[in-house]
């Protein structure tokens, strides 16, 4: 084995440790906890799940393995390609009924946007309007300047759908999720090749079936519109990375530039696109990427500077550095209380760049103070730091809905909501309590699944195939230490459903190479 090769090893190997460990923490989590956020303040109350129903959620799926393992066995070609255009089918049907869903929510729900979503649609009628008082001191893009990029694209898809038009960026949203999957069901195919083509089919029916993000259609905060731009500049690395096309790259750059001016939070995809870049340079020798993968970070920042000169250009203000980001962290460690949750928004960020008049320096240096204040307590009581930290952690991955139909709690209808669609988001509905064990039971599945594949084929994993999983430990790593919100995680958890389906195609093949092995010892005898 050559130097390169080690390091090869080495990095996959660590990364693979790192995603069992992650994954076997989650599992737990899940498996003996449901959590659930209620109220405007997003308080998360910790109840205990049932581990008998998840045990029995378990060996069924193990049973249906055997069970698809048998018949397998006994389909020849013809049946194959015959599974498969039922498969294709089935596909089909499934995303016309998500389709016919997503537009039906939207249409019969007309949900006004609140809170950051009503403010960013707010401020792109008023510039619209000449009106740029939401620029200057103490105002919300003074504190919050990061939202220029998604300010931009609201006011460009204004131009579209008129002034004002909410609704319509809720049905783009279809269009951009159906897209994401698209994406990723091509990432998957660049990384999991060897796999059946049936495979990559279900892959794509659990993306529709995980019915948390038809939900979030109605949410107009850049979280669908950054995890499209997200996947489409993934995609075209690999693609990059297979046949060396610069045009390849050219449209993986710009993709995940936007989707972070979008969304800041994919700054994430875009440091493990970094990366992975850096890692085949090493390990490919091919020296010339990190040459690449400067020009990413160069255009990740001229893409920066190109909405805040033209942020500046259109309210002919100068754009402020907004509330220190070390304040996301500080307030990320925070404890909770009666009110809030460990690690979740409780005006922190805020209240302290008010408290210092808005002066940016000031504000950073008080944070700096109170970060080391809290890091201290924290080192001389660690017991409380893994409480408030396995707190946070819980409170953003063991809660099933991913906060899917809290977004439409505390929102108001334009007209009167349906009472079908009024009893999915009543938490006393029956609808509501239905698709809170169907999304429970799933995402036991995922989890199951996504550590079967990790266990059964540890061996077998290559760098490549740990694309979507870098993705994901970045994002669980990160939000560990910034501001909690399952309407983040919940990005990064369905890139763990092609790890679950190729885990139990994985123990499925296993299964039928035993059966094949005992029939073919049978026959001797």
């Amino acid at each position: 084995m050559n130097v390169r090769n080690k390091i090869d090893s080495i990095i996959t190997n660590i990364i693979k440790i790192i995603f069992l460990f992650v994954i076997i923490f989650l599992f737990i989590c899940v498996i003996s906890t449901t959590c659930s956020v209620i109220g405007a303040y997003e308080k998360t109350l910790y109840n205990k799940d049932n581990i008998l129903k998840n045990i029995l959620v378990i060996v069924f799926s193990i049973i249906i393995c055997k069970i698809i393992s048998i018949i397998k066995l006994k389909l020849d070609k013809k049946k194959v390609e015959s599974s498969y255009r039922i498969l294709k089918r089935i596909l089909k049907v499934v995303a016309l009924i998500w389709i016919t869903f997503t537009i039906s929510w939207i249409s019969l729900t007309l949900m006004f946007p609140r809170a950051d979503q009503e403010e960013i649609i707010n401020i792109v009628f008023n510039i619209s309007q000449g009106i740029y008082s939401d620029f200057e001191k103490g105002a919300y893009m003074y504190i919050m300047p990061h939202q220029s990029g998604i300010v931009l694209l609201f006011g460009a898809l204004e131009m579209f759908f008129g002034g004002n038009n909410f609704i319509a960026i809720q049905f783009l949203n279809i269009i951009c999720l159906i897209i994401s999957y698209y994406y990723i069901y091509k990432i998957c195919q660049v990384i999991f090749k060897e796999k059946s083509k049936s495979s990559m089919l279900i892959i794509v029916i659990s993306l529709f079936a995980y019915i948390q993000m038809a939900f979030y259609t109605t949410f107009i905060y850049g979280n669908i519109l950054g995890l499209m731009f997200s996947v489409v500049g993934i995609y075209y690395e690999l693609k990059f990375l297979q046949d060396e096309k610069i045009s390849n790259l050219i449209i993986s750059f710009i993709s995940i530039t936007l989707a972070v001016i979008i969304k800041l939070n994919y700054l994430i995809t875009l440091i493990a696109m970094f990366l992975i870049l850096i890692y085949e340079a090493i390990v490919k020798n091919k020296y010339k990427l990190l040459l690449f993968s400067v020009f990413l970070i160069i255009c990740y920042l001229l893409g920066n500077k190109l909405v805040e000169i033209t942020i500046e250009n259109i309210t002919h203000q100068e754009l402020n550095k907004g509330t220190p980001k070390l304040a996301y962290i500080e307030m990320g460690l925070q404890e909770g209380g009666n009110k809030f949750t460990s690690g979740w928004f409780n005006g922190y960020n805020i209240i302290v760049f008010m408290q210092n008049d808005y002066d940016y320096e000031k504000t950073n240096n008080k944070v700096k103070e109170d970060l080391k204040k809290t890091l201290n307590e924290y080192l001389n009581d660690l017991h409380r730091f893994r409480k408030q930290i396995t707190e946070k952690i819980v409170s953003q991955w063991a809660e099933p809905t991913f906060q899917c139909f809290w977004i439409a709690q505390h929102r108001i209808s334009i007209e009167s909501t349906p009472k079908i669609f009024e009893d999915i988001i009543n938490e006393k509905g029956m609808l509501y309590n239905a698709l809170l064990e169907y999304m429970d039971i799933m995402q036991t599945i995922i989890l199951f699944g996504s550590l079967l594949y990790i266990v059964m084929d540890f061996k077998n994993i290559e760098f490549k195939q740990l694309t979507l999983a870098i993705v994901f430990i970045g994002g669980f790593f990160f939000h560990i230490l910034w501001e909690a919100k399952c309407q983040y995680t919940i990005t990064y958890f369905i890139l763990l459903i092609p790890y679950a389906i190729i885990g139990y195609s994985v123990v499925i093949d296993k299964i039928m190479h035993k059966n094949s092995a005992e029939n073919k010892e049978g026959v001797k005898k």
